[in-house]
Parts: structure tokens; sequence; C-alpha cells
């Protein structure tokens, strides 16, 4: 449905970079080539380290940051994806939050979500006027169903969950 092209994998070895100070930029090293040399890069990390998901000495994927015109860019890659490992288990765990907007589209575009079917159109972060005050607030997405009815939709992105089925009483007791 969505594919990250060309994803590399590194170690988180400073958040925030010691060359931008911002919790957003983190300093990443990575095998540069076949012979292992290491290299390190400055990326973008949107979400400020994700609760050490993408802290120092996280595994984490992410991708070259594409060229724009007549913009210097102070970060070399993108993180999207940390890699968790607890003894033999491995999870990849999606850290992006435009991850989750890119995933709906992609959704949109094949005709995949059930209650949105052939849609006449849509668009992405739409602006939406709310009083005659001028408010205005801004919507992941908009459009006009098979039926000529207007939608908007809002996407969420949630990197951790606690899924331990228990009590609050039982999970303070099992943080002691």
């Amino acid at each position: 449905m969505l594919q990250l092209e060309e994803l590399i994998e590194g170690v988180v070895v400073k958040r925030p970079s010691k060359f931008i100070k911002t919790p957003y930029v983190a300093d990443v090293l990575i095998n540069e080539n076949a012979e292992f040399e290491r290299k390190e890069v400055i990326a973008h990390s949107a979400s400020l380290g994700c609760c050490g998901l993408a802290d120092a000495n996280a595994t984490i994927l992410m991708c070259k940051m594409p060229p724009t015109k007549g913009k210097v860019l102070k970060c070399s890659h993108r993180i999207y994806l940390s890699v968790h490992k607890e003894g033999a288990n491995e999870e990849i765990i999606g850290i992006y939050p435009k991850l989750a907007e890119n995933l709906a589209e992609a959704a949109l575009s094949q005709n995949l979500l059930s209650s949105l079917k052939n849609l006449k159109s849509w668009r992405r972060e739409t602006t939406i006027k709310v009083t005659e005050l001028g408010v205005d607030s801004r919507f992941d997405f908009s459009g006009i169903d098979a039926n000529g009815m207007p939608f908007i939709m809002e996407i969420k992105n949630v990197p951790l969950a606690d899924y331990e089925d228990v009590s609050a009483k039982e999970r303070k007791k099992n943080e002691l």
C-alpha cells in the first residue's frame, strides 16, 4: 500500500544534535558501504525522541531527505521507524507523525476505506472557517464522497501504546 524507498538503518548517537540544538534533530551513525565504514549524519526526528524510541543508542530506520529547490537543508535524512529489540523479538514502530497521513492518503487513492469508497474528490490539509470571526481549523483530509456528501477526516498517530490487559491498580503494582 505504501512503500518507504531506500531505508537506511542507523543508531542515534545524540539527540538533540551536537550541531543543531533542537529536539527535532539527531546525530545518527550509519554504515556507509559494504566495508562498514561508519559515517555520522544529521537526521530529522519529528517526534521529540518518542519516549526513547529515537533517543541515544536507539536503532532507527530513515530515508535521505528529498532535494528541495532553493532551500538548503540542515538535515540529510528523516527518521521514520524505530527498531525495538527485546530478546529474540523485534518490533518496527512508526515514529514519524506524517507516516499515518501518508498511509491514509494511500488508502484513499487505492479506494481501500469501506466508509469512503469511490470518492468524487478529496484533498489534503484543508483549512475551513468555523466562525464569522475568521477562526480557522485545519483538517488532514476533506472531500466529496460517492453520494455527493462532503467529509472531513483527521488522522492521529500513536506510536506508543500499552497492550497489557490489567486493571489500573495492578498496573501501578507492576511499576513498583
